[in-house]
Parts: structure tokens; C-alpha cells; sequence
């Protein structure tokens, strides 16, 4: 399909226009997901798949030559968009890869303790445990985020009491949007707490690009040490892009997952090469951030997703009887939203991924299912500027019928 001119791109409607006309989504799938994976325009899936062409075509000088250009140009691109600079920065394929690069690196030593909450990431939190299982007395320790949360100051408490009463913590990460429970972070202020204790900061902010405004050195002037982040989710990159940014102070330590023939010669080349692999997917983010000004930029594309995503919402809250995660305003993440599931006998919190797969394959219908707080199950809704409130109403009735099928299923025949 003809993408036309930016100019064009620009007066496609948000919805099912922009769907149809933009990207490759099944026109039957109800998708109210965009949070986990994201979706890559055709105008940048086509602009990966000339590079690979041309890769195919002039293997060498492109190994060799163009790589290296291709991988600064859009390095480039990416902290122009986030306020980071070239020289802390580096291009890598997700935040999983950003942690995992940190947490190889940083010399923990004996006692030290890595803290995080329970909201954090699972495979986050899994790369926090193998590092201080290195490490003899070290450990990961725990603050538990409960709900409801009535301010921001609630959890700026909870920070500030456990590290006065812990002198052990070494390293802290800290969401900026947490993936559970969609829960925006007051970073700012942690960032702070943990520094007055010079607790070094961690800040994954893996659904941030895209969806908040950015100034990662202004991070960096704060007290933050790292900033990792994925951009296929909001940013409309192909999957397998990502960057970390680094504050200068820890460049001499810092190396990737994976070593290759960049060792000891400066930040960018430890990371720019490790072992022929699909890079491509980078060097299309300076094509994604042009798609994303094309269409409106932040204030443009929030208006559209933070409306719709509320909208949608207050209608399943309504039809399923249930409510919202009671969170403070200034702490609801832009573009999603979590709404209690309706009584699922069928599904306890053990059976999450039946529940998600029958109400696809049943109903065609995109859900993510969470747990927050080790309680009840959740549902995370996504806003994007593909979505309209049609795909929150099927979302809606796929759960309902779900649940007549329950009632039908324990009648007495």
C-alpha cells in the first residue's frame, strides 16, 4: 500500500484509517494491547526491508562501512528525541539487553543489596538475582507497592523509610512506567531519595519513548546512573530496538552482555559490534521518530491516546461492574489503564495465559491480563492512535461472554 507524502500521512485520521492505511494489523483482531509489543507502520517495515536488501546485495561494504554509519546516524536520531547525548549513549535491542549490560558490569560487593519493588519487571528482577547470586551476602530486597495509592508522597515514603533503615542498598531500579500495573513513577523524586543516600539509580523506563516527554540528562543532573529503555512499544520502531544511556562517571566499567572485537576501545565501539546478527531493525528508528512527527508528535498523538484510553476505560468499568486501579492522576501512565476483571471462576491468577489465550481464540480479542498486587486479575488496556472505542467494547463483551458460558457451564441440566 502507497504511504503517499508526510504531508498525506499527516491527514490520515486517528482510528481505523490510520489502522487500514498504515500499518499491517488484522483487520479482524481486536488489539488492545499496543504496551507489550507495539505495531511498526508499513512506511518503516518497508524502509527495514531496503536496507536488508542492500545489506544482500554489497554484504562487505555494507559490514564494513555503511553499518557503522547507519548505527550513529540513528543513535543520533534517538537522543535528539530523548534529550540524551551522543557520547552516553548507545543503541541496543531492548531494555531487557540495557539491565542486563548494567548489571554485568557494576562491581557489587559482599552485603550488598540490589532493591526493587513488586512491581518490577519479571525478567528484570530475574537479571537483579543471578547478579548478586555472584556475589557472597548479596541479595535482592523487596518494597511492596499496595493499592490503592492516595499520592505520589505515599511511595515517596516507602522509599525513603526502607533505605533509612537499610545502609546496605547498593542499587535501586526504579520504573519510570511499570508494566504490571501501569503505574507512573514520581521519578524525579526517588531519584533524589536515593542519591541523598548515594544509592546508585537504575531507571528502567521500558514504556516510556513515545509516551512521556524526555530530558535523560536532566535524569543525569538528578542522580540517575542509567537509563534503559525499549522503543518498539511506543515509538513505532521494528521490535529488537533500544537504547541505554549511561552517565559519564561510569563509562571506564560498563561493557555489554556480549563481548566482541570492540573491547576496551570506547563506549560506543564495545556496543556498536557484538557478533554478525539482524541489526537492521536500529538503523529504521530515525525513519520511526520521522513517522512520529508526521502524524503530530507527543502533543498531537497524546491528545488522541490518553482521551480514548480513559474513555475506554470508564466503559469497561461500567459494563463489567468493576473499577479502576486506584492510583493519583498524576501517576496513571498516559496511554493505559488498568480495570478489574469480572468474577472468572474458571480462571484463578494461576491460569492468566489460558484466560488471555481463549478470550483470542474465542473472540478474537487482544487482552493483556495482569496481577498487580498478587490478588485479583487485572486487564491492561492500551490507547494508540490505530485503536477506536469499538475495540474496548468488543474487549468488554468478549470477558461478559466468557462469563455467561461460566453461569450456562454450572447450571443443572
Amino acid at each position: 500500500m502507497n504511504m503517499g507524502t508526510a504531508t498525506e500521512v499527516k491527514d490520515i485520521p486517528f482510528g481505523i484509517d490510520m489502522r487500514r492505511q498504515c500499518f499491517c494489523i488484522d483487520e479482524n483482531l481486536v488489539h488492545t494491547n499496543n504496551g507489550s509489543y507495539g505495531a511498526t507502520p508499513r512506511k518503516v517495515l518497508q524502509h527495514m526491508r531496503r536496507l536488508q536488501e542492500d545489506r544482500e546485495m554489497l554484504q562487505d561494504v555494507f559490514m564494513v562501512k555503511n553499518q557503522r554509519e547507519y548505527w550513529d546516524e540513528n543513535l543520533r536520531a534517538v537522543c535528539d528525541f530523548i534529550g540524551a547525548k551522543f557520547e552516553n549513549t548507545v543503541l541496543i535491542p531492548n531494555t531487557t539487553t540495557g539491565i542486563n549490560a548494567v548489571f554485568k558490569s557494576l562491581p557489587l560487593q559482599p552485603g550488598d543489596k540490589i532493591l526493587i519493588t513488586n512491581q518490577t519487571y519479571n525478567a528484570t528482577k530475574n537479571i537483579c538475582l543471578e547478579a548478586s547470586s555472584k556475589v557472597e551476602g548479596s541479595g535482592v530486597c523487596h518494597i511492596d507497592i499496595t493499592f490503592p495509592i492516595q499520592s505520589t508522597e505515599e511511595v515517596v515514603s516507602l522509599y525513603r523509610d526502607y533505605l533509612d533503615q537499610h545502609n546496605n542498598v547498593k542499587v535501586a531500579v526504579i520504573d519510570l512506567i511499570s508494566s504490571a500495573s501501569a503505574l507512573r513513577m514520581p521519578l524525579n523524586q526517588l531519584i533524589q531519595v536515593c542519591k541523598e543516600r548515594d544509592v546508585i539509580v537504575v531507571v528502567d523506563a521500558a514504556h516510556s519513548v513515545g509516551q512521556v516527554p524526555l530530558n535523560v540528562e536532566q535524569l543525569g543532573e538528578l542522580g540517575a546512573d542509567f537509563f534503559t529503555a525499549s522503543l518498539h512499544k511506543w515509538l513505532y520502531t521494528p521490535k529488537g530496538c533500544g537504547v541505554l544511556w549511561i552517565h559519564p562517571k561510569h563509562h571506564g566499567i560498563v561493557r555489554p552482555a556480549i563481548v566482541s572485537h570492540g573491547y576496551k576501545q570506547g563506549l560506543h565501539n564495545n556496543f556498536f559490534f557484538q557478533g554478525t546478527h539482524e541489526c537492521i531493525p536500529l538503523f529504521c528508528i530515525g525513519k520511526a521518530i520521522e513517522f512520529y512527527k508526521d502524524i503530530g508528535g507527543l502533543s498531537t498523538i497524546a491528545k488522541y491516546n490518553s482521551a480514548l484510553v480513559a474513555e475506554g476505560a470508564a466503559h469497561l468499568v461500567k459494563v463489567w461492574g468493576t473499577k479502576h486501579l486506584e492510583i493519583p492522576k498524576e501517576m496513571e501512565a498516559p496511554y493505559m489503564r488498568l480495570i478489574k476483571l469480572p468474577p472468572l471462576n474458571n480462571y484463578p491468577p494461576s491460569e492468566i495465559l489460558q484466560l488471555v489465550a481463549d478470550i483470542y481464540f474465542k473472540y478474537n480479542v487482544i487482552g493483556c491480563v495482569v496481577q498487580p498486587d498478587n490478588g485479583d486479575l487485572w486487564v491492561r488496556i492500551s490507547g494508540q492512535i490505530w485503536n477506536t472505542m469499538e475495540d474496548y467494547k468488543k474487549l468488554g463483551e468478549a470477558l461478559l461472554k466468557l462469563q455467561a458460558e461460566e453461569k450456562q457451564a454450572g447450571e443443572p441440566q
